[in-house]
């Protein structure tokens, strides 16, 4: 050992000689012929844990899965250029006396320019699925956050951590992932509202006409619903570099007045970014 070297320097060096000997030799070959042997140009410019984690990623790489996966890129780039023809998308009006029908593509509704019953009703349906879990909230947090700067760095927040999990300058210096999670608590509030509401007025109406067969009379204010406790599913898809970071800053902040059981964490794959010629860009 060199005066400087730690035993386990040492012991990683070594695993490294005989990983590129005994099987990066066929990855590297396996690159060399699918045209991606500069992907080793700067190789000497790494230190030692960085040669491994380059090793290691490369290791996992099928070039000839990557080769199928940028040829079908191309292919429906290619046809999307030839066959697709763009079209403005079609605003349904429904103010007018008959109700509009959808067409092929994309159809949108405007809200200011929508009756408020429609709205009611679409929002009552909501909520309605909401209660039931039948449908879930999903954060995109799996941006890149490696490299020399992270996004909140970038962007002049001046901490180096996920974005969602910065300071971004509000006078509650609440994060992006707090501010959110707060909306879904609200959210399951209103729902446990609305849904127990609902059900309240319907057993105030049958109990008014039980009473009512018998000459009685009851006060329908003596009957209020309370709330039904909703809990709205999250899932946070989150990447390799970030996944700590995330679940700690959740623990951290006690979920921000969500149940852990309603809390999904989801880390994406990672697939290397190419050129249009298939050959792995290094930046």
């Amino acid at each position: 050992l060199r005066g400087d070297e730690r035993p386990e320097d040492s012991r990683l060096s070594l695993v490294r000689r005989c990983f590129q000997q005994e099987e990066v030799s066929s990855d590297s070959d396996d690159l060399k012929t699918s045209g991606q042997d500069h992907v080793y140009t700067f190789m000497e410019r790494l230190s030692q844990l960085e040669q491994a984690n380059l090793e290691e990623q490369m290791a996992d790489i099928d070039s000839q899965d990557l080769d199928a996966h940028l040829e079908r890129a191309l292919h429906r780039e290619t046809r999307r250029r030839e066959h697709v023809h763009f079209k403005p998308p079609h605003e349904l009006l429904w103010q007018s006396k008959k109700l509009p029908h959808k067409k092929p593509g994309v159809n949108l509704s405007v809200a200011h320019t929508t009756p408020r019953s429609f709205l009611d009703r679409w929002r009552a349906v909501g909520m309605s699925e909401l209660a039931h879990s039948r449908v879930a909230v999903v954060l995109l947090a799996g941006g890149p956050e490696q490299g020399a700067e992270e996004p909140s760095v970038a962007l002049g927040f001046g901490q180096r951590q996920a974005l969602a999990c910065a300071d971004i300058g509000l006078p509650s210096h609440k994060s992006i992932f707090q501010i959110l999670c707060e909306r879904i608590k609200r959210l399951g509030h209103l729902c446990g509202r609305s849904v127990a509401g609902m059900d309240a007025h319907r057993t105030m109406q049958k109990v008014a006409m039980l009473m009512a067969q018998k000459g009685l009379a009851v006060e329908s204010d003596k009957m209020k619903a309370d709330g039904l406790d909703i809990k709205i599913p999250l899932y946070v898809m989150v990447n390799s570099e970030n996944e700590m970071q995330v679940m700690q800053f959740f623990k951290e902040g006690d979920n921000f007045g969500l149940d852990d059981g309603s809390i999904m964490f989801v880390v994406q794959e990672n697939t290397p970014l190419v050129d249009a010629n298939g050959r792995i860009r290094l930046q």
